[in-house]
């Protein structure tokens, strides 16, 4: 399990990502009235209150990083997923990806400020809380002509081998270009994460709760069902 603490003003708050039913009920039940625990989309949504015990399972769409490179790709949707990733490997130098550090942490920031102030999903993250962050995850930034495109802030649980997609951002009314590129870049940074993470040993790569619904908010769940995974409720 992984737990980010931050305060906001005299309430702390805490999230707990990658937590096993017990875990959740374990945190549950220590309820104390300082403190709100929230928690991640991994394994349950619990209900409210130290009481409420009964957990409603999310499941998770998941990618298996015990599987060759090859067969990982290959299960993926041609048309939304593989031709996207050969498409932006055959720019070259056009693409570079860049992993942790201070103007990753500066672009990833502005990304998701942008991102969000026309998708909505919620608000953006404060430079802090993503210092908390990254004591337990690694941040991830693609760039297009210099310029970035895309951004992944990756939860890792070690003791598990598992990792998760917590926020992400694109940068898709930046430039023509950028609108062009951004899906088929988006993909490609997915891509280069599970190579990475499977190339040091973890085993799960996880993109978050998945409600089964293929129309669900800005096309998710089509994405999610394109990459041919698997749901895992914990």
């Amino acid at each position: 399990m992984v737990i980010i603490e931050w305060r906001r003003g005299p309430i702390r708050l805490r999230k707990a990502i990658f937590a096993s039913t017990d875990e959740a009920a374990e945190l549950t039940v220590s309820h104390q009235p300082s403190v709100v625990t929230k928690f991640g989309h991994a394994l349950f949504d619990p209900s409210d209150g130290p009481a409420g015990m009964a957990m409603r399972p999310i499941p998770d769409f998941c990618i298996d990083l015990t599987k060759e490179p090859d067969e990982l790709l290959g299960r993926m949707s041609r048309s939304s997923c593989r031709q996207e990733v050969r498409r932006v490997e055959r720019l070259g130098d056009r693409v570079r990806i860049e992993s942790d550090g201070a103007t990753v942490a500066r672009d990833f920031l502005a990304l998701q400020r942008d991102f969000l102030s026309w998708k909505k999903f919620h608000s953006p993250i404060s430079h802090s809380l993503l210092e908390r962050y990254l004591a337990s995850s690694d941040l991830f930034a693609a760039y297009l002509d210099g310029r970035p495109l895309s951004g992944h802030l990756v939860v890792r649980d070690e003791a598990r081998r598992r990792v998760m997609v917590e926020f992400s951002a694109s940068a898709r009314n930046y430039w023509d270009e950028g609108a062009k590129w951004s899906g088929a870049v988006n993909r490609y940074l997915h891509w280069h994460e599970i190579l990475y993470y499977r190339s040091i040993g973890f085993l799960v790569y996880d993109f978050g709760g998945f409600t089964g619904d293929e129309n669900g908010p800005d096309g998710v769940g089509y994405f999610k069902q394109s990459l041919r995974g698997y749901l895992d409720d914990g």
